[in-house]
């Protein structure tokens, strides 16, 4: 008996390799065999029912169910007066009524008559057909989106999946590019702040954003996403009567991240995860005339992004502070778009 050892590297690739296969057989949608459209309510069951009686009935000149007759046996009837072979057929026979006992049906006698206007339900003239044929899916991928995901600063949390990438079969290229647009909401909040910080200003800066393109938690392709507004500002205005140890919150909708992501691989069943990062510089602008110390506005003030905002995302009313950069919400819709060229 051999044994193969195997290196930790090549036990990676073989996980890798399986795990791959794994999403993509759990995301693969075969195509859809069934097209058929109900006849009900607009025919009855006894309609839908004659008519595929009548259609079973018809004589098709080209059944293998009955043997041609042979010459001699063709010349044998014209002899004894019964060859029908010189019929000829009326245009408008379809038309006509006949009785099940003519063509020996079983059971009660009733009268068949073709409806055209019926459809044919249930009748397969080859049964194997819809085993046989299928469909090859020519989509070439597919993107999934975790909506209204919060981003931590890069600080607390290193990286944050916010989107899956899997080729499928329809694909034509070694590689594309793709555009990814994602909509994005601020959310500032201030908890507990120890001293009276009215009339503060508070500027919050998003810098060094990176999204991360990962194969199996491995990062194959970083680039620098683009965002409409980096910059947030406000002034802290707490209740007269609650000075001392407030809290105010705010939200505002910047618009959109994107990220433009070049050449990247596209063999079929390879699945991507794309991270994104970003750092947070806050800056407290104090009133000299109430504040006492703006580390104590800083350290208790928590910054998130929100990404994939979807069209039913309601930002929030601020609370014991007012944005005043920008002065107002984006006017851009909250869509997300991915394109691929």
């Amino acid at each position: 008996m051999n044994i193969y050892m195997t290196d930790a590297s090549e036990n990676t690739l073989i996980c890798d390799t399986l795990n791959q296969r794994r999403i993509f057989l759990t995301n693969r949608q075969p195509p859809v065999r069934n097209e058929k459209v109900s006849p009900y309510p607009n025919f009855t069951r006894m309609q839908l029912d004659m008519r595929r009686k009548v259609e079973v009935l018809k004589y098709n000149k080209n059944s293998t169910q009955d043997r041609k007759l042979t010459a001699k046996e063709k010349q044998a009837q014209i002899l004894r007066g019964n060859y029908r072979g010189n019929v000829l057929f009326c245009a408008d026979d379809s038309s006509i009524p006949v009785k099940t006992s003519s063509s020996d049906v079983p059971g009660p006698i009733i009268t068949l008559q073709e409806e055209p206007d019926v459809p044919l339900y249930n009748y397969l003239p080859n049964r194997f057909a819809s085993a046989i044929t299928t469909t090859e899916s020519e989509e070439k991928w597919s993107f999934f989106v975790l909506p209204n995901i919060t981003i931590d600063d890069a600080t607390i949390t290193p990286s944050t999946n916010l989107a899956s990438l899997l080729i499928k079969e329809g694909i034509n290229q070694s590689s594309v590019t793709y555009e990814y647009i994602t909509p994005y909401v601020l959310t500032i909040e201030g908890n507990n702040i120890p001293i009276d910080a009215s009339g503060d200003s508070v500027t919050i800066l998003i810098t060094s954003p990176k999204l991360d393109v990962l194969y199996e938690n491995n990062s194959t392709l970083s680039v620098t996403p683009v965002l409409d507004v980096t910059s947030v500002s406000l002034k802290l205005e707490p209740d007269s009567s609650n000075s001392v140890d407030f809290s105010y919150s705010a939200q505002i909708y910047l618009g959109y991240i994107t990220s433009t992501i070049p050449n990247l691989s596209t063999p079929i069943g390879r699945s991507y995860n794309f991270s994104l990062t970003y750092t947070e510089n806050v800056t407290v602008f104090t009133d000299a005339v109430t504040s006492q110390n703006t580390s104590d506005v800083k350290n208790n003030t928590t910054i998130n992004l929100i990404a994939n905002v979807d069209t039913n995302y309601s930002v929030l009313a601020s609370s014991q502070c007012t944005i005043t950069n920008p002065t107002e919400q984006s006017s851009k819709s909250k869509i997300i778009t991915f394109n691929g060229t």
